[in-house]
């Protein structure tokens, strides 16, 4: 393993640049997984009513897994995780 460097961490600075990075692209991700939703959504409600099951059912399955509800669960069970721990 000679030869080999090991990456260098990024300091203090590099880790506030980093977070702010993924501030400012936050908003963009959001908006691009919306986008990607609303078409997936829209498949998969016409195929779910081919295959007989009712518009209504389809249309509450894709309510659980929109972007933001997604994501605030996630962060929801980040906050248990620590509250068990």
């Amino acid at each position: 393993m000679m030869g080999q460097e090991q990456p260098r961490k990024p300091g203090a600075l590099g880790k506030i640049r980093l977070v702010l990075r993924l501030l400012l692209a936050a908003p963009g991700i959001l908006v691009a997984a919306n986008r990607k939703y609303r078409q997936f959504a829209e498949g998969f409600i016409k195929s779910a009513c081919l295959e007989g099951m009712p518009e209504e059912l389809a249309r509450e399955i894709m309510a659980q897994y929109k972007p933001l509800r997604l994501f605030r669960s996630l962060s929801d069970g980040q906050s248990r995780q620590a509250d068990e721990a």
